[in-house]
């Protein structure tokens, strides 16, 4: 830390870094951190992110979930679209599914 008590590193809690950090972790295998599973529906238990990355990232469940809330809808012009779901998992955890890009949506056909 510097003199007057500031990191130079950035904050770790910021919500839009931690829902720009799960969402590349729904859609891209190469950025999921160590023993994270995520299925073919890009769903993942939160449970299991807090295991593989946020404790190390010194996170509590409750700022994932607020993270995730908090940039839920992707703004558009014409109004917005879904980037996540929570919902309950049949056990009783919470899961969260990283719904596609926007682009990766609108599928034009040649």
């Amino acid at each position: 830390m510097s003199r007057d008590g500031r990191s130079r590193s950035p904050v770790v809690n910021d919500s839009l870094m931690i829902s720009r950090a799960v969402a590349c972790f729904g859609r891209y295998p190469s950025k999921r951190p160590a023993g994270l599973r995520v299925d073919t529906n890009n769903c993942m238990r939160l449970d299991d992110l807090m295991t593989y990355w946020g404790h190390g990232k010194d996170l509590k469940d409750d700022d994932i979930v607020a993270a995730i809330h908090k940039h839920m809808i992707r703004k558009t012009a014409d109004g917005g679209s879904l980037r996540f779901e929570i919902r309950s998992a049949k056990d009783g955890g919470i899961l969260i599914k990283v719904l596609p890009k926007e682009d990766e949506e609108r599928v034009t056909p040649r």
